[in-house]
This record gives structure tokens, sequence and C-alpha cells, in this order.
């Protein structure tokens, strides 16, 4: 069942925040939900959560998650995880049931190491740039409808990373898009200030240059404070780079449509990693996915594809055969 439409027609569109060329316009509901789980960084702290390599040799698209406590844990799509082998993001929302071991699909964003540099990994307080969670979002969705798995495409990943790094000049020894962050962090702690969490806020869209770019929604006010702050540095990486580069963005997109086009998108459903359904839609206009747990939906994200995305990612599956070849020679 598609449960994303009823949750977009209980929205109300709040007042823009703008810091340079990036804006947060609030999503508002006046439903008043008590979660039930823990996020990444509180049970990190607590001690409730161990991230590592499912083994001593590692598998660069998956890592293993043990849930200590007995409520259950939601880690987000594009949470960036340091430290083990090499960082990752993850490729989807993952609601880790409690007391359990379970294995998460995961990108690489650090392609010059695969060496222990700590046993398990801590959370980086971000998510990847949204650039790069709009990328992985369409491929993985590729993934699931052609071979039932939620990898990214490792190749695209790093290429991407890759040519945001030498825009930034921010390399790094290790290739790491932590390079990025760090090189930045003046920079994006003023965007970071320039928004704030309001009353009854549960989620967010964002704007590149006038343009809607996308949106990530909860199904509580609670967790978007606990998340806001991780979402708008990965939106402004992106508009740093927009500004360095002097690119305007194409295809204006309103907040508006941009929510209407998520509205009627037509999902396919799959069984989630952990618990819950995992819908996932894909179009010429929108893509992205919507983790569900007991009719809930717990979180959404998606993003607008302009036109150069749309001819990156024909190019992008033109070459994926290559690119798999490549992927086994380096690992």
């Amino acid at each position: 069942m598609n449960f994303i439409p009823g949750c977009l027609s209980e929205l109300q569109i709040g007042s823009p925040q703008s810091i340079h060329n990036l804006t947060m316009t609030p999503l508002l509901s006046e439903k008043n939900v008590e979660t039930d789980y823990l996020l990444l960084d509180k049970a990190l702290e607590n001690d409730l959560i161990e991230i590592s390599e499912i083994s001593e040799s590692g598998s660069v698209p998956d890592l293993k998650v043990l849930n200590k406590s007995a409520q259950r844990i939601l880690l987000l799509d594009g949470e960036e995880l340091l430290g083990a082998k090499q960082n990752r993001i993850l490729n989807v929302s993952v609601m880790v049931p409690a007391e359990k071991t379970i294995k998460i699909p995961v990108s690489c964003v650090e392609s010059g190491r695969w060496a222990h540099q700590s046993r398990t990994f801590r959370s980086a307080g971000r998510a990847h740039y949204a650039q790069g969670r709009a990328k992985k979002a369409r491929s993985v969705n590729y993934s699931l409808r052609m071979r039932g798995t939620r990898r990214g495409d490792q190749s695209e990943v790093w290429a991407e990373n890759s040519r945001k790094a030498e825009r930034l000049r921010a390399q790094s020894d290790t290739a790491a898009s932590d390079a990025m962050y760090t090189k930045f962090r003046g920079n994006l702690d003023e965007y970071l200030n320039g928004v704030s969490v309001v009353s009854n806020q549960t989620g967010a869209i964002f704007s590149l240059n006038g343009s809607a770019t996308g949106v990530d929604l909860f199904e509580s006010a609670e967790v978007l404070s606990g998340c806001l702050n991780k979402l708008v540095e990965s939106y402004a990486l992106d508009a740093i780079d927009y500004r360095r580069s002097g690119t305007d963005g194409k295809n204006h997109v309103a907040v508006d449509k941009l929510l209407e086009q998520i509205g009627k998108a037509k999902p396919e459903s799959y069984p989630a990693v952990g618990e819950g359904d995992d819908l996932r839609f894909d179009n010429a206009e929108v893509s992205g996915g919507a983790l569900v747990v007991e009719e809930r939906v717990i979180h959404l994200c998606a993003f607008h594809i302009d036109d150069e995305e749309q001819v990156s990612t024909r190019r992008s599956r033109m070459v994926r055969a290559s690119a798999r070849n490549r992927y086994r020679r380096n690992w």
C-alpha cells in the first residue's frame, strides 16, 4: 500500500529560511507522534549500538550492526560513518530491531584506504552531500529492480566524490569525502547557524539557487529536530560547490511542485532491511524512497531529477558492466 500521498496531504508548508543560496522550507504537521526508537547518535553516545565490518576481511558494500538496546534504532539514508577499514554512507534508511544483529547496505566514500583505523565506526554527525545522495538513490532503486539488492553504483560514488573534491580543491591522501567538510567547516557552520527548527516541524524542503532540490520528512518533530543539522550540512556542501563553481542550476522547481511530483510517483514496495517496508520510486522527475514501519512513514527522502542528471544516469547504465569489473578488481 502506498502511504506517501496520505502522509503528504497532512502537511503544511512553513515560512522559508534562507542563508546565501540555500533555503530551508519547513514542513509542518499537527500530529504529535511519540517515537519508540532511538537515533544513531544517541545510541552511540550511550553505547547501545555497535557498527563494524562484517568480518576481519570486510566487505565494501556491507556492514554489521549490533543493537544492544531494548529499543529499536533508526539509521538514516546517507548518514556517514567514519573509521574501521574505510568511511561509508548508508544506502537506505534502516530500522534496526531491538537486541538484534543485522547486515546493512552501504557505499564507500573513501576510495584510497582499506585498512583498519578502528574496530568500530563512529558517526560523522552529518549526511552525505545531497547531490551524491540523489545519485545513490537512483542507483539503489535500479539495483532493487534489476537484482533485488540495495547496491549503490560504487564507481559512480567514487567518481562523483573525486569531481566534487577537485572543484572544491579539497582532495585527501585517501580520497575521503570527509576532507571537503573539514576544509569548509567555517562555511558549513555559517549555513547551520542560518536556519533553525520551528514548532511542529517534521520535515524540510531544501532549495539551491531558488530551485527545490530535495525533501526529507519524518513522522515526528522530535526526530526532525535530531536530524536537521545533518541534513542542512548535506545541502550546504552543495550550496558551497554551486557558489564556487558559478552554477546557477536548471529546471527551477517550486516547493509545492516538488511535493506534487512526489505524491504522484508510483512506488514499488520491498521488504525493508531490518523492520518494515521499503517504498522506492523513480521516474523522470523525482527519485527516492520511504521507510514504512507499522503503516507509519518513518522517513521519506526524495530528490528532484534535472535533465543533466537524467543524461548522467543513462550514461552510467551504459558503462555499468565495465564499472562492475573494475570494482571486482579493486576489491
